[in-house]
């Protein structure tokens, strides 16, 4: 799987990430404007039934973004020489976190779509755990954006050496442009030595 992303071309990442969800929410739109337009329905229940297909098109998002920083985090930490490895372990664990909340997050979406009445002591346990997934989240770009440029370069970095890969990262629709040619380049470069 880790071989998957590292080896997809940016433009198969971007609409695996991107271009599904996208469509989705294209599609979605139209439908509740046609609708509104239309006067087919005045209830919402039935206006907001399109929005149950709204937790698997963020699977699509979540699974792109968080499978090519995991392939990324791991599978070029074998480029980078044992002086400047990163510690994979507590990124794969840190990288964990926010992938349980996301699913225990669209389980709740998925509930309050429902017709049950939400319980609001629910947003005392989701507040904190989306600060902790989002802190993760935030080590997550920082570790990979640190072992992206430590397989380039090959030596010991500076913030300043892999800043603009974390906000490339965090920016992914606009970074898998960039940076997923150059983790291509490294692949094939590597494929030819083995």
């Amino acid at each position: 799987m880790i071989n998957l992303f590292l080896r997809a071309k940016h433009w198969q990442l971007f609409l695996f990430t991107f271009g599904i969800p996208i469509l989705y929410q294209a599609a979605t739109m139209v439908s509740l404007v046609m609708t509104i337009i239309a006067r087919t329905s005045s209830n919402p229940e039935e206006v907001f039934d399109q929005l149950k297909y709204f937790p698997i098109m963020m699977l699509f998002l979540v699974g792109g973004l968080f499978g090519w920083l995991w392939s990324v985090g791991v599978g070029l930490q074998k480029y980078i020489p044992d002086e400047f490895k990163l510690p994979v372990n507590k990124f794969k664990l840190i990288l964990l976190i926010p992938s349980c909340y996301i699913i225990f997050f669209l389980g709740f979406v998925i509930w309050v779509l429902s017709p049950n009445e939400p319980d609001p002591m629910i947003f005392a346990v989701i507040v904190p755990f989306h600060l902790l997934s989002m802190a993760c989240i935030f080590y997550s770009l920082y570790f990979v954006s640190r072992t992206y440029k430590t397989a380039i370069l090959q030596k010991k970095l500076e913030v300043g050496d892999y800043i603009g890969e974390f906000f490339m990262i965090w920016f992914f629709f606009i970074g898998v442009w960039i940076l997923q040619p150059k983790i291509n380049k490294m692949m094939e470069q590597h494929s030819k030595l083995e």
